[in-house]
């Protein structure tokens, strides 16, 4: 997919030439974190993406991250419109179009199809049956587009007996057998610090909709391609199946500790929670951290040399690395290891991130700007072509792009524009819904 198609599309936020999906047109119908992910990985690449959202919340309370936190995380910003200032949502969403459409009516229903009828790729994240329930289905896209590809990220999948439940990372990760394995021994299961099925399924549900797309450009067929939070990650905890079936034990939990490689560990630095990451794979390495921390009677005993004796010792030797860490701070213990070919990494916090220089020599971080939210650094592209930094744009305002896609792409009149905006079906601004129980009043919940 090295070659841009020649399908080209109109309107669009910026010329992106001569990148992969250059010309593809993506309705992004997701939410959270997972759908977003994926979308805004295909716009890396050059596809128009066209974020389709709610037109109303509870009170403003918006779904899909536009909540009202930007607010609150810079008091020095005060203005009406707190959904235009979600860091989270800003960066998910970054280098896509924005429109707000009502999908519980007919007309915004026939504006959607519209844009189908205009692109090459749909992706939704409800939970299953709701696309259907919405009159919206495959089918029902395929007779607004018969090309279209259709890529669907249930929770649980769209079979068996968990596929009606709303999935979220954090329920789908201990579903996943991970929790099985993570936390120190003899101790509970811990969570492992970030809901890990979310962009694991992002990015599976990103590579499966790419080879529909050249399936599609081969045959001019489209298909309906389905993935789930839980498929994703457990295909992560492949391994541990392996281990399991080969040996007929059950992995346990050992907390940092490696069976292949010791010590293996993070150890308290000088300051307040800082820490450095040490993983020795040799006893090359093993020797040169006892010169190091100042221990030469452990490199001299030639009984330490193998990485099982090492682990039957680990409390010593902890103890030892965990004093000399002590008096240093992260940067310096980091410094001192590495210089004699210790592997080890300073645990970094987001400070520790921004001015990180191996991350600012690949210009991971972007600062792309937003008309409200002011410019900000993001985390850029995560590929490069050719050994070139892909364009990155910052995220869109809500329904920013309304009126370019509706007088643009499907060619409406101001007034029909004006009328769709009245009737609250593809408004300009949000609109307060009063709060409702259950699913029949509105829009049907992810």
């Amino acid at each position: 997919m090295t070659q841009a198609t020649t399908i080209r599309r109109t309107g669009s936020v910026a010329a992106r030439e001569e990148l992969p999906l250059d010309g593809v047109r993506v309705v992004d119908l997701t939410r959270a974190w997972a759908g977003p992910s994926c979308t805004a990985f295909l716009a890396e690449l050059g596809a128009d993406v066209i974020k389709v959202e709610e037109p109303a919340g509870e009170g403003l309370r918006m779904g899909g991250f536009r909540e009202v936190e930007g607010a609150a995380s810079d008091p020095s910003i005060v203005t009406d419109r707190p959904y235009n200032l979600s860091s989270i949502f800003n960066h998910l969403n970054r280098g896509k179009r924005a429109i707000a459409i009502d999908l519980s009516v007919p007309r915004g229903r026939e504006v959607l199809l519209g844009l189908v009828a205009q692109s090459q790729i749909v992706v939704e994240n409800y939970r299953p049956g709701v696309m259907e329930a919405l009159g919206l289905g495959f089918e029902t896209l395929r007779e607004a587009n018969p090309a279209i590809i259709l890529g669907s990220n249930g929770g649980y999948g769209h079979s068996g007996p968990y596929s009606g439940y709303r999935g979220y990372g954090v329920a789908v990760e201990p579903m996943s057998g991970l929790f099985s394995v993570t936390g120190y021994e003899g101790s509970h299961p811990q969570r492992s610090g970030v809901d890990h099925p979310d962009p694991q399924a992002g990015l599976s549900m990103a590579s499966g909709l790419l080879v529909a797309l050249y399936r599609q450009r081969r045959t001019g067929n489209g298909q309906h391609m389905k993935t789930s939070l839980l498929r994703a990650m457990a295909a992560c905890f492949t391994p541990r199946v392996i281990e399991y079936r080969a040996t007929g034990e059950v992995p346990t939990r050992h907390g940092n500790d490696s069976e292949a490689y010791s010590p293996h560990d993070v150890y308290r630095c000088a300051g307040e929670d800082e820490w450095i990451a040490i993983a020795v794979t040799n006893v090359e390495q093993w020797r040169a951290l006892c010169d190091v921390i100042g221990r030469p009677e452990m490199a001299a005993n030639t009984a330490l040399d193998g990485v099982d004796a090492r682990r039957d010792r680990r409390e010593q030797i902890d103890a030892a690395i965990g004093e000399w860490a002590a008096a240093r701070t992260k940067a310096e213990a980091e410094a001192e290891l590495q210089r004699r070919g210790v592997p080890a990494a300073a645990a970094q916090s987001v400070s520790d991130l921004l001015a990180d220089d191996q991350l600012a020599s690949r210009r991971f971080f972007r600062e792309l700007p937003h008309a409200e939210a002011g410019t900000k650094p993001y985390a850029g592209p995560r590929l490069k072509l050719d050994g070139q930094d892909l364009p990155a744009a910052g995220g869109p305002m809500f329904a920013e792009h309304r009126v370019a896609l509706l007088r643009d792409l499907l060619g409406m009149s101001q007034p029909e524009i004006e009328s769709l905006d009245a009737e609250h079906i593809v408004p300009a601004e949000p609109w307060r819904r009063p709060a409702r129980s259950g699913e029949q009043q509105g829009r049907p919940t992810p």
